[in-house]
This record gives C-alpha cells, structure tokens and sequence, in this order.
C-alpha cells in the first residue's frame, strides 16, 4: 500500500469526494478512501456532511464566506501575545486573556488544529531551542540531587 498523502489541501480531499459522490459511493465508502489515500484527514461524520450537501447540488469544494464578526486577532496583537509566551514558555490560555480578546470562533476542531498547526509551524526554531535551553536548569537541579527534584 502507498504512503498516505501528507498535508493535502481541504479542496483537494473534498474535490474527491465530490468525484466519489457523483459515482454513487456512500458517505462509508467514501470515508474509506479518503483515510486510505489521505490518512486520518477528515472524521466519518466531516464526510457525511460533505455528501450530504454535495448530493443538494453543493458544487463548491471551498470554506464559504461565513457573515458576522470579524476576527479579533490583528498582526499587533499575535505580536504582543508572542512576546509574552517568548517570555515565559509556561504561560496558559488564562494567563493570556487579558491580551486576546474573547470572541475568536471556531467552526469544528479541525480549524483550531489547523490554526494551531500554522502557529507552530511558523515559529523559528529559536523559539524551540529557548524553550529547551530553560529546561537544563530544572534537570541540572534534579541530577545534583540524586534523582530527587523537590529539595528537602
């Protein structure tokens, strides 16, 4: 069997189940030869949904414009609250509410991984190796006493 193909656009996964629709395949079906070609890329129910809407005459493979708000997060806020999780590797989500602003929606979790993803993959690896580089000390502590972190 063929190694799955790696990071294939939403596009291109939902241009083939439009492919398999159109040939009569099943949301099961379909879903099988999606994780067969693309790995665990999109769940059994992403792939119903998509069907579904395909077989009302959904033409369109790409996200919709979806109406409301716009996003909160402009390029001076990723700034500032880069600068803080730079600053302390260890801060958490509610540590940094008081930068981001609430109000940033997710339609399903894989738009929050995707997002995430992008985040990550974006950083220099100095941003890695300075996240490393503050763990010597805590091991350093941990080999001087014996294998026993917490001093007593």
């Amino acid at each position: 069997m063929a190694a799955p193909i790696q990071s294939p656009a939403k596009c291109e996964v939902r241009s083939v189940m439009r492919f398999l629709n159109a040939k009569g395949g099943g949301p099961a079906e379909i879903h099988k030869e999606i994780f067969a070609v693309y790995g665990n890329f999109m769940n059994r129910q992403n792939v119903t949904k998509w069907c579904r809407e395909l077989s009302e005459g959904r033409t369109d493979v790409h996200n919709e414009q979806r109406s409301g708000r716009s996003s909160l997060i402009s390029e001076d806020l990723l700034r500032e609250s880069e600068g803080e999780i730079r600053a302390d590797r260890r801060v958490t989500i509610r540590e940094l509410q008081h930068i981001i602003p609430a109000g940033k929606k997710f339609d399903d979790g894989e738009e929050v991984q995707e997002e995430v993803m992008t985040w990550f993959k974006g950083q220099a690896a100095d941003f890695y190796d300075s996240g490393i580089q503050k763990l010597v000390p805590g091991l350093n502590k941990y080999l001087d006493n014996a294998g026993d972190y917490v001093e007593k």
